[in-house]
């Protein structure tokens, strides 16, 4: 299940980094992570049911912030245009 899992969401990164994602792949992908995603749910026993995400303040999302924290995942919101700049140049 989450091997399969893995393998459709690279194939789809793949797919659309190289812009050869079609529609019809991209429906299929979603059709196949949903019903290899109903188990893995099942077996986290309602853990992620219970989280509610952390939001920032109105107005104040122009930086990355954690947007879910759990004992081994971290979700990150990056606003759009957001870049990593190292000062390098």
């Amino acid at each position: 299940g989450a091997d399969l899992a893995s393998h459709i969401i690279g194939t789809v990164w793949a797919l659309n980094f190289s812009h050869a994602m079609t529609d019809s792949v991209l429906e299929a992908a979603r059709t196949a992570l949903s019903h290899v995603a109903f188990p893995l749910d099942a077996r986290a026993g309602g853990l992620l049911t219970s989280l509610q995400p952390a939001r920032p303040s109105p107005g104040l999302a122009l930086e990355p912030f954690v947007a879910l924290d759990t004992s081994d995942r971290l979700v990150l919101f990056k606003p759009p245009g957001w870049e990593v700049d190292y000062g390098i140049e």
